[in-house]
């Protein structure tokens, strides 16, 4: 028998020694280092190679060679694993059953199925109290619970369905100790009781990130504030990219990256602070739809129940614990969506834009120490005008155009302008105009002054006007929401 009959035959013999009703008997899988079989729960389990042929012994396999092949029933189980079955991932992901899959080129063995709390009829009243007093006040006349509750379905609905994907990003703001953060938990423990901290990650400081696979919940909160307009803005291109894409690039200290399908879910606990705003991106037009921003009630003396001390806290969440089967129940099989509220993400209303999905007291906020104001506040120290439009006695008069009465210059052009010393900028200023985000922010900013900030097109090339801010009057000050 020539080599290659031989080599067939033996690959012939190792697979028809599989029985795939039958978990000891295979399939089994090898990631270079260790081998996996499934116990009778289902889980995977690694072995060493010794170990491995021990269970494929006790599983029936046969270690005596057979006579026209040299090998035994175990060996040819061994090599068939090793030359079959070779796996880039081995671990649980967030979302995932375990199982084996193919995502691209990634060939992942997940472990463990998450575990996740069973639906069943019942009651939630508590739950249900509780939701409004955190989220809806009658004197505001926001709606925050429909899309919290779509938002919700739309998770709840990806895990327990076997089909891991993004959604927006949740912002829970707020007075200090006013419920974000049991809020918070409620969520990781309607998502299966992990979570994470991706900040580092998000924002260049951590190269690793496979931590993050098997936690469903992924938090930042206001600790991690920063007013850093390159981190921020990184932190905004990572949230496009983990609710749109399909699979998300994982990779652990000395691993090589691996793609992976994983349920993620982003939220922020900030207080309603200045300072403490900035954790979370400009609100640019691309980042808008990604999006939820609820701002959270403080009216603790309001909760359904008392949670003033030690005591009380533990039967408020024994009481919680007890009716979050009923409330998953509710939002997989019950719930009927309000009118209008569907979308990408379940959450938004179908005839107003994404700015709906934000409360407006977050927005405005936000506005008031957006990169935006910033730029535009320091463009207006850089060119003062002189005392008219028509005496332009200042450093800048050869980009002044008299018929526009504007500055024209090209985007390169203001650049150097806003970075140079001659500015009379700080440093901390000047930054805004540097770096890989200058054009995307400069953009916004003219995006959100078009009253003085306009691009135009010429022969050579794109340039930026800026007209003569002082002509501001007190109508185009209050639409832009408060001094400029």
């Amino acid at each position: 028998m020539s080599d290659t009959q031989t080599e067939t035959k033996r690959a012939d013999f190792a697979a028809n020694l599989a029985t795939p009703d039958q978990p000891e008997r295979g399939p089994f899988y090898h990631d270079g280092a260790a081998y996996y079989a499934r116990n009778a729960s289902g889980e995977w389990i690694a072995y060493n190679e010794r170990n491995f042929r021990l269970h494929l012994r006790e599983a029936g396999y046969i270690n005596k060679a057979a006579d026209d092949l040299g090998i035994s029933e175990v060996d040819a189980v061994v090599l068939q694993t090793q030359r079959d079955h070779k796996l880039d991932y081995v671990g649980t992901v967030a979302g995932i059953h375990a199982g084996y899959y193919e995502w691209g080129n990634t060939r992942a063995l997940i472990t463990r199925t998450p575990r996740l709390i069973k639906p069943a009829p019942g009651s939630w009243d508590t739950i249900h109290d509780w939701l409004e007093v955190l989220l809806v006040d009658k004197a505001d006349p926001f709606e925050q619970m429909n899309p919290f509750i779509g938002w919700l379905r739309h998770a709840v609905c990806s895990l327990y369905g076997n089909t891991p994907n993004g959604g927006a990003a949740l912002v829970l703001a707020g007075q200090v100790d006013g419920g974000k953060t049991q809020l918070k938990e409620f969520i990781r423990r309607l998502f299966g009781g992990d979570e994470s901290q991706p900040f580092k990650y998000m924002t260049g400081r951590d190269n690793f990130n496979a931590q993050l696979t098997a936690a469903p919940l992924w938090v930042i909160d206001d600790a991690m504030s920063n007013t850093s307009t390159i981190q921020r803005a990184e932190i905004g291109a990572e949230i496009k990219q983990m609710t749109a894409a399909a699979r998300l690039s994982f990779r652990g200290m000395g691993k090589t990256a691996v793609s992976l399908a994983c349920f993620r879910r982003l939220v922020f606990c900030v207080n309603l602070e200045a300072d403490k705003i900035l954790v979370l991106p400009p609100l640019a037009a691309d980042i808008n739809d990604k999006m939820l921003m609820l701002k959270v009630f403080a009216r603790i003396p309001d909760w359904p129940m008392p949670v003033q001390n030690i005591d009380e806290q533990r039967e408020f969440w024994r009481v919680i614990k007890s009716e979050m089967p009923a409330f998953i129940h509710w939002l997989l099989h019950e719930v009927t969506p309000a009118a209008n509220w569907a979308g990408r993400f379940g959450v938004r209303h179908v005839n107003h834009p994404a700015e709906h999905l934000h409360h407006p007291e977050i927005v405005a906020l936000l506005h008031s120490v957006s990169t935006e104001k910033r730029m535009f506040q320091n463009i207006k120290r850089v060119f003062t005008f002189g005392d008219t439009a028509g005496d332009i006695e200042d450093a800048y008069n050869a980009y002044y155009d008299r018929r526009r009465e504007a500055y024209v210059m090209s985007r390169a052009e203001l650049q150097d302008i806003m970075t140079g010393e001659n500015s009379g900028l700080q440093y901390e200023d000047r930054k805004y105009y540097s770096g890989n985000y200058y054009d995307t922010h400069l953009s916004a900013t003219i995006n959100q002054y078009p009253q003085y900030l306009e691009t135009i097109h010429t022969n050579k090339g794109n340039k930026v006007v800026i007209y003569d801010w002082r002509k501001m009057d007190e109508e185009a000050l209050q639409s832009e929401g408060g001094e400029v």
